[in-house]
Order: structure tokens, then C-alpha cells, then sequence
């Protein structure tokens, strides 16, 4: 969920910054409707900023209920998911 949330970040201020390039040649519909996608890339960033920051928050010492969080394969936790030991990866 971490690499998600940057991911659709950039993907918001690309077309965001597309928009602008479109009005300032003249092309208003192509910058309305990137206009209208960088805006949907962006609420779905803050989502995903919200969910990252309420999984890092809530643990089994504080919250009735965990979240799901997904990690990296090559981190710590992500190769205890995977069944592989420190031996079996090098």
C-alpha cells in the first residue's frame, strides 16, 4: 500500500501538471479532463495516505481490530510471510 500511495501521488501531479501544459497551449477540453483524472488520482492518494497512517496507528494493544497491511517481499516481515529464512534468500 506504501508504494501505492506515492505511485497514484505522482500519477495526480503528472496529469495536474499536463493540465496546465494543455491550457496554456489552448487546448481547454484536454486540460479539463486531465484536469479531472489528476483529481481523481489525488483523492485516491489521500486514501490511501489515510489507510497507511490508520494501519501504522492501530495495533492489537490499542484497537479492537487490525488492518490488513501488505509489505515489501524483501523486507523482514514480508519474507516471514513467504516462508523463506535469511539461508534460503542469499
Amino acid at each position: 500500500m506504501f508504494f501505492l500511495l506515492f505511485f497514484t501521488l505522482d500519477l495526480a501531479f503528472l496529469m495536474l501538471a499536463c493540465a496546465d501544459l494543455a491550457r496554456s497551449n489552448g487546448n481547454a477540453s484536454a486540460a479539463m479532463t486531465l484536469q479531472h483524472a489528476g483529481g481523481g488520482f489525488g483523492l485516491l492518494a489521500a486514501f490511501l495516505a489515510w489507510y497507511n497512517a490508520f494501519a501504522g496507528i492501530a495495533d492489537n494493544s490499542n484497537s479492537f481490530f487490525t488492518i490488513p497491511v501488505f509489505h515489501f517481499p524483501w523486507s523482514e516481515k514480508g519474507r516471514v510471510a513467504r516462508g523463506k529464512t535469511e539461508r534460503e534468500v542469499a
